[in-house]
């Protein structure tokens, strides 16, 4: 009735004639803010909770800088505590409606907070049911934009590629990345000298490419296998862990023909590479050195001769 909707209005305006004086006396300014205690180690559950989501209120209603903090103090606090994590990914994030503010920063916030974002939401997206959250925000093309960015630093660069790992066993989602030529821009990524993109990126393309033959063709004509080879080399600047990455990579993606083959023996010195991995590599680059040896050896005579 229209009396109804009168009450209600004169309600609605004494709330907001309220909420001005609040904003007029900055009492939801940091000073005023009452701050929550993490919680030790030892605290239960619900204390985490309760933390938890006092900083997703922060993220939603508060200033700028504490905006910004709450968002360090949640991507600290959930690679503090795998429990954290758990507490983020069940469905707060969703009804607390954070997957859009985390998109917005990514988008436009400064490298610390673009950083922070990115972290929490390769978290965020290891649980599956999220995945489809941060690609209707956006989120795709915001990640790939920065990974196509030489502008942003390694960091940034390395959860973005995190986050897309996560994102691509969703099949609409991958076709959109290969039509946007990005598995090129992985590849040029292989060579870069930051541990953590290198191992990103092709721990990327190896989950990109392993199941699917249009994006394994591109990978090999963008030179991708020879950038692998490149990071095998035992002369190379790559880490340990980047030359066992790459040798599980070359492991599922060069196997599956006569040209990926080619592509890979042909033109390098990759046998010599493995040999030298095979004798001197830490355990985990012999482990892998090893399973592509025994890979050639299985193959045709031509191929076992020369190894």
């Amino acid at each position: 009735m229209q009396s109804d909707l009168d009450f209600m209005s004169r309600k609605l305006e004494r709330h907001v004639k309220s909420l001005s004086l609040v904003y007029s006396a900055e009492i939801l300014s940091r000073g005023f803010a009452i701050v929550v205690s993490k919680p030790s180690g030892k605290a239960c559950r619900d204390d985490m909770r309760f933390y938890i989501r006092d900083l997703l209120t922060r993220m939603k209603i508060g200033d700028l800088e504490m905006k910004k903090q709450a968002l360090i103090r949640l991507n600290e606090s959930m690679g503090e505590d795998d429990r954290y994590v758990k507490i983020v990914v069940e469905p707060v994030l969703i009804r607390s409606c954070v997957v859009g503010p985390l998109v917005r920063v990514l988008e436009n916030g400064n490298v610390v907070g673009r950083v922070a974002s990115a972290r929490c939401l390769m978290n965020l997206t290891d649980n599956s049911e999220n995945v489809w959250s941060v690609s209707a925000y956006g989120g795709v093309a915001a990640l790939l934009k920065i990974c196509s960015c030489g502008e942003f630093g390694g960091e940034l660069i390395a959860s973005s590629c995190g986050v897309l790992r996560n994102l691509v066993g969703v099949e609409e989602i991958k076709r959109y990345m290969i039509e946007e030529d990005m598995v090129s821009t992985f590849v040029k990524l292989i060579g870069s000298k930051d541990e953590v993109v290198q191992v990103n990126s092709i721990d990327l393309l190896s989950r990109m490419c392993s199941s699917d033959e249009q994006s394994r063709e591109i990978l090999v004509r963008e030179g991708g296998i020879q950038e692998l080879v490149l990071v095998s080399d035992p002369n190379s600047f790559s880490s340990s862990k980047s030359k066992e990455m790459a040798l599980r990579a070359i492991h599922n993606l060069c196997f599956g023909s006569v040209s990926y083959l080619n592509a890979l023996l042909s033109g390098s010195r990759f046998l010599d590479h493995l040999l030298y991995l095979l004798r001197n590599g830490e355990i985990c680059v012999q482990e892998s050195a090893l399973k592509v040896t025994s890979r050639l050896c299985s193959l045709p005579t031509e191929v076992k001769r020369l190894v």
